[in-house]
């Protein structure tokens, strides 16, 4: 009974909408267009997944797409950031850190910390935010909005 829609720039959708007729599941899943920035988030679902999106800007557009998310989100919505994350005691991963690395350079952002990722969502409202590690070098940090 799941359903979703991807929300990305106009270009990103009829590529999305590609995908998703391949896979099969346009019944379930579309494609709109909008600015992450310049718009508030579409309102009326019970997550927000931002896969791949905060490391791409610094600190502070970070925390105004949270909030933004945080805005949209009905009381038990969920965000669901999808990262790949490096430790808080420099421990790696290597594979992170060199993103992490790439990103500084090439990018207005950065690999977020476990601990700096967890703190932004509980800063901008969220409760119940907690860690998952997913695949390889990958996590979902999840939270609820009260």
């Amino acid at each position: 009974a799941l359903e979703c829609v991807i929300w990305d720039i106009p270009a990103v959708c009829p590529i999305a909408r590609e995908y998703v007729a391949g896979a099969g599941v346009s019944e379930r899943v579309s494609a709109a267009p909008g600015d992450m920035f310049g718009e508030p988030y579409p309102s009326g679902f019970d997550a927000v997944l931002l896969s791949q999106i905060l490391h791409d800007w610094g600190f502070d557009k970070g925390e105004t797409l949270v909030r933004k998310a945080f805005d949209a989100l009905p009381s038990d919505g969920r965000i669901l950031v999808h990262e790949k994350l490096v430790e808080d005691d420099g421990s790696g991963p290597l594979a992170n850190e060199l993103v992490h690395l790439d990103m500084l350079v090439w990018t207005e952002g950065q690999q977020y910390g476990v601990g700096e990722l967890v703190d932004l969502l509980e800063r901008c409202g969220f409760e119940s935010v907690r860690r998952t590690r997913t695949a390889g070098y990958w996590s979902v940090v999840e939270g609820v909005r009260p």
